[in-house]
């Protein structure tokens, strides 16, 4: 079986959504017109519709006892190479985990990893404000060490995150499946140059799928991925992956908020936790 998965990794609130705009822009948006539910095109992997092999018995175990699910990453994996024989992107925030000695994912399936990564500073703000929830607590989630079974938008499904902390997600990602390529993007360098950054990225998958990029698509997946306009329209319309009704999903994106917003002990906390990664991304010197 050929390899088909080209994992789109993220912590939540990192710039997983945006990215997935501007990819699903370039390789399926063949009409060159806005569409909002492009991003459709790339899902998330775990969810429902991945483990329709399961009996309502096994489905009913993994919801009582989130870990049980681990037994049948890989099998999902495969049933989904099988019926396509296109490669096909996901986008996950799991940590690349051995469970009860199960894989997240392997070689034998995965083609290419696209890894973004947020200052942990301002994924605290941004996923408080997401979570409608206060800093001290999201800040106490994204520093634990234990796995944590977080449903994004409805309970009582398959999918769920398992969840650990930020360092951890980030190292699992950096460190696993070491002969599959990856690509690792900072939050922040797209933001500064957009440009430069998806660029960067296409060439990097041309290699992979054997592709010439096309600069006109280039222009015009970044056009249509634009952060002011997805904000636009989903004031419009709303936008079916925002967790709460009053709060839009396309917030601000901006980078450094935690410099207004968090003080001198939640810093603290959060870069002592995470100080070795954080200096070897660039987020702090010393």
């Amino acid at each position: 079986m050929s390899k088909k998965i080209i994992w789109l990794t993220s912590y939540p609130k990192s710039g997983n959504t945006w990215l997935r705009f501007l990819l699903s822009n370039y390789f399926f948006n063949k009409e060159n017109t806005f569409n909002f539910d492009i991003k459709n095109h790339i899902n998330k992997f775990p969810s429902d519709i991945h483990f329709s092999f399961l009996n309502e018995y096994q489905k009913n175990e993994i919801i009582k006892k989130p870990e049980k699910i681990s037994k049948y990453w890989i099998k999902a994996q495969q049933q989904i190479s099988i019926k396509t024989n296109n490669v096909i992107f996901f986008k996950t925030h799991y940590p690349l985990i051995v469970l009860n000695n199960n894989y997240f994912t392997d070689e034998e399936n995965t083609l290419a990893i696209i890894h973004i990564v947020r200052d942990p500073r301002d994924v605290v703000v941004s996923y408080a404000n997401f979570l409608d929830n206060d800093y001290d607590k999201v800040i106490e989630f994204v520093t634990s060490k234990k796995l944590t079974a977080r449903h994004e938008f409805k309970k009582h499904s398959l999918g769920f995150d398992l969840m650990g902390s930020w360092a951890f997600h980030y190292a699992s990602w950096k460190t696993g499946l070491i002969k599959i390529p990856r690509i690792l993007i900072r939050y922040e360098d797209l933001l500064d140059d957009v440009n430069k950054e998806f660029t960067y990225l296409i060439k990097f998958l041309s290699k992979i799928l054997k592709f010439s990029p096309d600069n006109n698509q280039l222009k015009f997946s970044i056009k249509n991925s634009e952060f002011v306009t997805l904000s636009k329209y989903e004031k419009k319309i709303g936008f079916s992956e925002s967790n709460l009704s009053n709060k839009l999903f396309f917030n601000k994106g901006e980078k450094q908020q935690w410099q207004f917003k968090l003080n001198t002990n939640q810093l603290k906390k959060i870069e002592n936790n995470f100080h070795k990664e954080m200096i070897e991304l660039g987020y702090i010197t010393t």
